[in-house]
């Protein structure tokens, strides 16, 4: 595998101690755009850890997403990776769970993350955690999502002490046909659940993008502006996150 672990421009990321990374969809590049996160958060702090509470579709011993995020940075010193359970199915958490032939009989629950991650934190200045799937996906046996992940860190959920009460969420979206779609729905949802993205992110960009991409692109930094969220991109063959500039456009009277 390619590492990507030369340093890039700088971005102007928001600043945070903890990172919740989803998607708008399955492979759609979580896992490189948390290696963008956690390559960017190691410049300015020094130290991240990467944790992938549901890792499923592999077996024991081959290598995880935490572990092709620490590849792909080139395993530099100051980056460590964890799991929460792993299970073999290559299926959402709980349907993985249902199919799967290890002992377990239920997913680990969201207290058992957020103790995890607490520790993580005591040793890691910062932390990047990859959800399973798209937005809506299960990480534990009783529905709780990368939303319910990132109320429980801010301690807006189950009366729990905060473990970072600014804990972001990135969105992941695609570059192609139907991330217009695809985003709409799950902002939607995530409107509802009152946690909105920080910054929406679209991974796998072309260097030249062509007239679907720019539209997208144009869609999408509008869609975050309403949300009051940054849209940043990472291209196919480069782990750096650069903030899209919306283009400038004049204003007045339209039409006579």
């Amino acid at each position: 595998m390619t590492t990507h672990s030369e340093p890039c421009a700088s971005t102007s990321l928001p600043p945070g101690q903890t990172w919740v990374v989803t998607g708008t969809d399955t492979d759609i590049g979580k896992t490189w755009t948390t290696a963008a996160l956690a390559g960017e958060i190691l410049r300015r702090t020094g130290r991240v850890h990467i944790d992938k509470p549901v890792q499923t579709g592999l077996k024991p011993g081959e290598p995880g997403d935490a572990d092709e995020c620490l590849e792909l940075l080139g395993h530099p010193g100051g980056v460590t990776g964890s799991e929460g359970v792993r299970l073999g199915p290559a299926m959402a958490p709980r349907d993985a769970l249902r199919y799967s032939d290890a002992p377990a009989t239920e997913l680990p629950t969201l207290g058992t993350h957020m103790s995890r991650w607490s520790s993580h934190l005591t040793t890691s200045r910062s932390l990047v955690i990859e959800g399973s799937g798209g937005v809506t996906v299960a990480l534990t046996s009783d529905g709780e999502t990368t939303v319910d992940a990132v109320r429980a860190l801010r301690g807006r959920s189950g009366g729990g002490v905060p473990v970072d009460p600014g804990a972001h969420l990135v969105l992941v979206c695609r570059p192609g046909l139907g991330t217009q779609n695809h985003t709409e729905l799950a902002l939607e949802h995530l409107s509802r659940r009152g946690v909105l993205p920080t910054c929406l992110v679209v991974s796998g960009t072309s260097e030249r993008p062509d007239d679907v991409e720019r539209a997208n692109l144009d869609y999408l930094a509008s869609r975050a502006a309403e949300h009051r969220s940054r849209l940043f991109t990472i291209r196919r063959d480069c782990l750096c996150l650069q903030e899209f500039p919306r283009e400038t456009r004049p204003t007045g009277t339209v039409g006579g």
